[in-house]
Protein backbone atom coordinates (compact mmCIF):
# COMPACT_ATOMS: atom_id res chain seq x y z
CA UNK A 1 0.00 0.00 0.00
CA UNK A 2 3.26 2.41 0.64
CA UNK A 3 4.53 1.93 -2.96
CA UNK A 4 0.90 2.61 -4.23
CA UNK A 5 0.53 5.58 -1.91
CA UNK A 6 4.54 6.78 -2.94
CA UNK A 7 3.56 6.16 -6.83
CA UNK A 8 0.33 8.16 -6.52
CA UNK A 9 2.63 11.03 -5.05
CA UNK A 10 4.65 11.52 -7.71
CA UNK A 11 1.79 11.49 -10.51
CA UNK A 12 0.12 14.47 -8.75
CA UNK A 13 3.64 16.16 -8.78
CA UNK A 14 3.58 15.89 -11.95
CA UNK A 15 -0.01 16.27 -13.15
CA UNK A 16 -0.01 19.38 -10.41
CA UNK A 17 -0.35 19.28 -6.64
CA UNK A 18 -3.61 19.51 -5.43
CA UNK A 19 -5.33 18.12 -8.58
CA UNK A 20 -7.25 15.28 -6.78
CA UNK A 21 -6.89 16.89 -3.23
CA UNK A 22 -5.74 13.36 -2.02
CA UNK A 23 -5.46 13.01 1.48
CA UNK A 24 -4.39 9.56 1.96
CA UNK A 25 -7.62 8.22 1.51
CA UNK A 26 -7.58 5.12 -1.64
CA UNK A 27 -11.24 5.32 -2.02
CA UNK A 28 -10.97 8.84 -2.98
CA UNK A 29 -9.12 8.31 -6.06
CA UNK A 30 -11.17 5.22 -7.12
CA UNK A 31 -14.35 7.20 -6.72
CA UNK A 32 -13.18 9.70 -8.77
CA UNK A 33 -11.48 7.12 -11.45
CA UNK A 34 -14.93 5.22 -11.12
CA UNK A 35 -16.41 8.86 -12.12
CA UNK A 36 -14.44 9.16 -15.73
CA UNK A 37 -15.12 6.09 -16.48
CA UNK A 38 -19.14 6.38 -16.09
CA UNK A 39 -18.24 9.87 -18.29
CA UNK A 40 -16.71 7.92 -20.80
CA UNK A 41 -19.33 5.77 -21.30
CA UNK A 42 -22.18 8.38 -21.27
CA UNK A 43 -19.98 10.40 -23.49
CA UNK A 44 -19.55 7.74 -26.37
CA UNK A 45 -23.05 6.52 -25.99
CA UNK A 46 -24.12 10.51 -26.81
CA UNK A 47 -21.55 10.39 -29.49
CA UNK A 48 -23.66 7.48 -31.48
CA UNK A 49 -27.10 8.67 -30.40
CA UNK A 50 -26.23 12.31 -31.91
CA UNK A 51 -24.07 10.53 -35.02
CA UNK A 52 -27.38 8.54 -35.47
CA UNK A 53 -29.79 11.61 -35.26
CA UNK A 54 -27.49 14.19 -37.94
CA UNK A 55 -27.13 11.69 -40.83
CA UNK A 56 -30.58 11.01 -40.60
CA UNK A 57 -31.24 15.04 -40.91
CA UNK A 58 -28.34 15.36 -43.29
CA UNK A 59 -30.09 12.71 -45.37
CA UNK A 60 -33.32 14.61 -45.42
CA UNK A 61 -31.42 17.69 -46.44
CA UNK A 62 -30.48 15.87 -49.54
CA UNK A 63 -26.49 15.98 -49.13
CA UNK A 64 -24.19 14.22 -50.98
CA UNK A 65 -23.50 10.52 -49.05
CA UNK A 66 -19.61 11.76 -49.24
CA UNK A 67 -20.74 15.15 -47.16
CA UNK A 68 -22.84 13.63 -45.13
CA UNK A 69 -19.94 10.77 -44.12
CA UNK A 70 -17.60 13.66 -43.71
CA UNK A 71 -19.49 15.46 -41.67
CA UNK A 72 -20.73 13.00 -39.41
CA UNK A 73 -16.94 11.29 -38.85
CA UNK A 74 -15.97 15.17 -38.06
CA UNK A 75 -18.55 15.72 -35.35
CA UNK A 76 -18.47 12.17 -33.60
CA UNK A 77 -14.55 12.64 -33.07
CA UNK A 78 -14.80 16.08 -31.96
CA UNK A 79 -17.66 15.04 -29.24
CA UNK A 80 -15.27 11.89 -28.47
CA UNK A 81 -12.43 14.19 -27.81
CA UNK A 82 -14.27 16.26 -25.74
CA UNK A 83 -15.69 13.82 -23.21
CA UNK A 84 -12.17 12.44 -23.13
CA UNK A 85 -11.09 16.19 -21.82
CA UNK A 86 -14.01 15.93 -19.51
CA UNK A 87 -13.34 12.22 -18.35
CA UNK A 88 -9.85 13.43 -17.49
CA UNK A 89 -10.66 16.67 -15.84
CA UNK A 90 -13.38 14.81 -13.51
CA UNK A 91 -10.74 12.44 -12.85
CA UNK A 92 -8.63 15.29 -11.13
CA UNK A 93 -6.59 16.26 -13.99
CA UNK A 94 -5.64 19.55 -14.29
CA UNK A 95 -7.43 21.36 -17.48
CA UNK A 96 -4.03 23.48 -17.86
CA UNK A 97 -1.93 19.89 -18.43
CA UNK A 98 -4.98 18.08 -19.92
CA UNK A 99 -4.44 21.20 -23.10
CA UNK A 100 -1.03 20.77 -22.86
CA UNK A 101 -0.66 17.11 -23.39
CA UNK A 102 -3.49 17.61 -26.11
CA UNK A 103 -1.66 20.06 -27.78
CA UNK A 104 1.53 18.03 -27.94
CA UNK A 105 -0.20 15.06 -29.19
CA UNK A 106 -1.82 16.85 -32.01
CA UNK A 107 1.19 18.42 -33.27
CA UNK A 108 2.40 15.07 -33.41
CA UNK A 109 -0.08 13.47 -35.27
CA UNK A 110 0.06 16.63 -37.63
CA UNK A 111 3.68 15.88 -38.54
CA UNK A 112 3.54 12.09 -38.48
CA UNK A 113 -0.03 12.38 -40.83
CA UNK A 114 0.68 15.55 -42.88
CA UNK A 115 -0.05 13.71 -45.85
CA UNK A 116 -3.12 12.21 -44.49
CA UNK A 117 -4.34 15.84 -43.41
CA UNK A 118 -3.64 17.23 -46.89
CA UNK A 119 -5.45 14.66 -48.77
CA UNK A 120 -8.44 15.46 -45.71
CA UNK A 121 -8.17 18.62 -46.87
CA UNK A 122 -8.41 18.22 -50.26
CA UNK A 123 -11.71 15.59 -49.83
CA UNK A 124 -13.10 18.97 -47.84
CA UNK A 125 -12.67 21.47 -50.85
CA UNK A 126 -14.05 19.01 -53.25
CA UNK A 127 -17.39 18.50 -50.93
CA UNK A 128 -18.09 22.14 -50.82
CA UNK A 129 -16.77 23.43 -54.45
CA UNK A 130 -18.00 20.44 -55.87
CA UNK A 131 -15.47 20.22 -59.24
CA UNK A 132 -16.80 17.34 -59.39
CA UNK A 133 -19.67 14.74 -57.78
CA UNK A 134 -20.23 11.08 -57.27
CA UNK A 135 -21.48 9.90 -60.95
CA UNK A 136 -19.39 12.13 -62.89
CA UNK A 137 -16.78 11.52 -65.77
CA UNK A 138 -14.00 12.87 -65.07
CA UNK A 139 -10.58 12.77 -66.14
CA UNK A 140 -7.91 13.65 -63.27
CA UNK A 141 -4.73 12.42 -62.00
CA UNK A 142 -4.14 10.09 -65.13
CA UNK A 143 -7.18 8.47 -64.44
CA UNK A 144 -10.29 8.49 -66.60
CA UNK A 145 -13.49 7.33 -65.83
CA UNK A 146 -16.40 7.26 -63.01
CA UNK A 147 -16.49 8.90 -59.62
CA UNK A 148 -17.94 6.19 -57.59
CA UNK A 149 -16.91 7.33 -54.04
CA UNK A 150 -14.76 10.43 -52.38
CA UNK A 151 -13.42 9.12 -49.37
CA UNK A 152 -11.61 11.10 -46.67
CA UNK A 153 -8.49 10.39 -47.86
CA UNK A 154 -8.78 9.03 -51.62
CA UNK A 155 -11.36 9.28 -55.04
CA UNK A 156 -11.96 5.95 -56.02
CA UNK A 157 -12.84 5.99 -59.66
CA UNK A 158 -14.57 3.17 -62.27
CA UNK A 159 -12.28 3.65 -65.01
CA UNK A 160 -13.35 2.28 -68.83
CA UNK A 161 -11.79 -0.42 -68.32
CA UNK A 162 -14.10 -1.39 -65.83
CA UNK A 163 -11.42 -1.44 -63.24
CA UNK A 164 -11.47 0.50 -59.40
CA UNK A 165 -8.95 2.81 -59.17
CA UNK A 166 -8.08 4.47 -55.47
CA UNK A 167 -6.26 7.99 -56.17
CA UNK A 168 -5.32 10.12 -53.27
CA UNK A 169 -7.08 13.37 -53.30
CA UNK A 170 -4.00 15.58 -53.01
CA UNK A 171 -3.01 14.03 -56.26
CA UNK A 172 -6.33 15.48 -57.62
CA UNK A 173 -5.88 18.82 -56.20
CA UNK A 174 -2.22 19.48 -57.57
CA UNK A 175 -3.08 18.67 -61.18
CA UNK A 176 -5.88 19.67 -63.90
CA UNK A 177 -9.44 17.86 -63.39
CA UNK A 178 -11.81 17.78 -66.78
CA UNK A 179 -15.07 16.93 -65.91
CA UNK A 180 -17.00 15.63 -68.85
CA UNK A 181 -20.74 15.98 -66.97
CA UNK A 182 -21.02 19.48 -65.70
CA UNK A 183 -22.29 20.66 -68.52
CA UNK A 184 -23.93 17.55 -69.41
CA UNK A 185 -22.72 18.55 -73.15
CA UNK A 186 -19.75 17.65 -74.55
CA UNK A 187 -18.39 18.23 -78.27
CA UNK A 188 -16.41 15.65 -80.06
CA UNK A 189 -13.17 16.65 -81.50
CA UNK A 190 -13.07 14.33 -84.77
CA UNK A 191 -11.04 14.92 -87.77
CA UNK A 192 -11.08 13.41 -91.28
CA UNK A 193 -8.62 13.49 -94.62
CA UNK A 194 -9.73 12.84 -97.83
CA UNK A 195 -7.01 12.71 -101.30
CA UNK A 196 -6.25 16.05 -102.81
CA UNK A 197 -7.48 14.39 -106.33
CA UNK A 198 -11.57 13.45 -104.50
CA UNK A 199 -14.04 15.98 -105.11
CA UNK A 200 -13.80 18.30 -101.81
CA UNK A 201 -17.82 19.52 -101.58
CA UNK A 202 -19.16 15.80 -101.78
CA UNK A 203 -16.86 15.02 -99.15
CA UNK A 204 -18.19 17.79 -97.51
CA UNK A 205 -21.81 16.78 -97.97
CA UNK A 206 -21.40 13.37 -96.90
CA UNK A 207 -19.81 14.49 -93.98
CA UNK A 208 -22.53 16.61 -92.67
CA UNK A 209 -25.45 14.17 -93.57
CA UNK A 210 -23.51 11.80 -91.04
CA UNK A 211 -23.19 14.48 -88.51
CA UNK A 212 -26.50 15.59 -88.67
CA UNK A 213 -28.75 12.22 -89.02
CA UNK A 214 -26.70 10.78 -86.01
CA UNK A 215 -29.74 10.13 -83.14
CA UNK A 216 -27.06 11.20 -80.48
CA UNK A 217 -25.70 14.19 -82.55
CA UNK A 218 -27.76 17.20 -80.90
CA UNK A 219 -29.28 19.78 -83.24
CA UNK A 220 -28.62 22.59 -80.59
CA UNK A 221 -25.55 23.36 -80.43
CA UNK A 222 -25.40 22.88 -84.77
CA UNK A 223 -22.56 20.21 -85.48
CA UNK A 224 -19.72 21.65 -87.27
CA UNK A 225 -17.88 20.18 -90.10
CA UNK A 226 -15.52 22.50 -91.77
CA UNK A 227 -12.36 22.25 -94.13
CA UNK A 228 -9.39 22.84 -91.42
CA UNK A 229 -5.84 22.38 -93.27
CA UNK A 230 -4.34 21.71 -96.64
CA UNK A 231 -2.29 19.52 -95.58
CA UNK A 232 0.66 16.88 -97.00
CA UNK A 233 -1.18 14.93 -97.89
CA UNK A 234 -4.57 15.59 -98.26
CA UNK A 235 -7.37 18.00 -97.44
CA UNK A 236 -8.11 17.88 -93.75
CA UNK A 237 -12.02 18.03 -92.48
CA UNK A 238 -13.09 18.97 -88.62
CA UNK A 239 -15.87 17.24 -87.71
CA UNK A 240 -17.40 18.23 -84.12
CA UNK A 241 -20.91 16.68 -83.23
CA UNK A 242 -22.46 17.88 -80.11
CA UNK A 243 -23.80 15.05 -77.71
CA UNK A 244 -24.77 14.29 -73.88
CA UNK A 245 -21.90 13.00 -71.69
CA UNK A 246 -22.78 9.49 -71.31
CA UNK A 247 -23.37 8.76 -75.13
CA UNK A 248 -19.73 10.33 -76.02
CA UNK A 249 -17.75 7.16 -76.72
CA UNK A 250 -20.20 5.23 -78.81
CA UNK A 251 -21.23 8.20 -80.74
CA UNK A 252 -17.47 8.35 -81.80
CA UNK A 253 -17.48 4.88 -82.65
CA UNK A 254 -20.62 4.93 -84.78
CA UNK A 255 -19.36 8.28 -86.71
CA UNK A 256 -16.41 6.72 -87.06
CA UNK A 257 -17.88 3.49 -88.76
CA UNK A 258 -19.73 5.40 -90.68
CA UNK A 259 -17.56 8.08 -92.43
CA UNK A 260 -15.79 5.35 -93.29
CA UNK A 261 -18.24 3.21 -95.23
CA UNK A 262 -19.81 6.30 -96.82
CA UNK A 263 -16.21 7.46 -97.94
CA UNK A 264 -15.64 3.71 -99.43
CA UNK A 265 -18.95 3.87 -101.23
CA UNK A 266 -18.58 7.24 -102.68
CA UNK A 267 -15.01 5.93 -104.04
CA UNK A 268 -13.43 9.35 -101.74
CA UNK A 269 -10.03 8.20 -100.66
CA UNK A 270 -8.42 8.65 -96.92
CA UNK A 271 -4.68 9.36 -98.10
CA UNK A 272 -1.96 7.73 -96.08
CA UNK A 273 1.42 9.49 -95.65
CA UNK A 274 3.78 8.95 -98.11
CA UNK A 275 6.85 11.58 -99.62
CA UNK A 276 7.93 11.76 -103.27
CA UNK A 277 11.79 11.41 -103.02
CA UNK A 278 13.24 12.45 -106.58
CA UNK A 279 16.69 10.79 -107.44
CA UNK A 280 19.56 12.95 -108.97
CA UNK A 281 22.29 11.08 -110.86
CA UNK A 282 25.75 12.74 -111.25
CA UNK A 283 27.82 11.78 -114.08
CA UNK A 284 31.32 11.17 -112.40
Amino acid sequence: MGQLLDLWEYIQSVVGKGSLNYQGDILSIAFHFLLAVIVMFIGRWLARKIRIVLRHALVQAELSPSLINLFVTVVYYSIILLVVVFALAVAGVPIDSIIFIISVILIVLAIALQDSLGNLAAAVIFLLFQPFKVGDMVEAAGVFGTVREIQMFRTLFLSWENTAVSVPNMAILNGNITNYSQEGVVRLDMKFTVSYSDNLRQAKQLLEGIITSHDHVLADPAPIVGVDELGDNGVSFVFRPFVKAEDMWQTRYDLTEQVKLAFDEAGITIPFPQRDVHLSRSDA
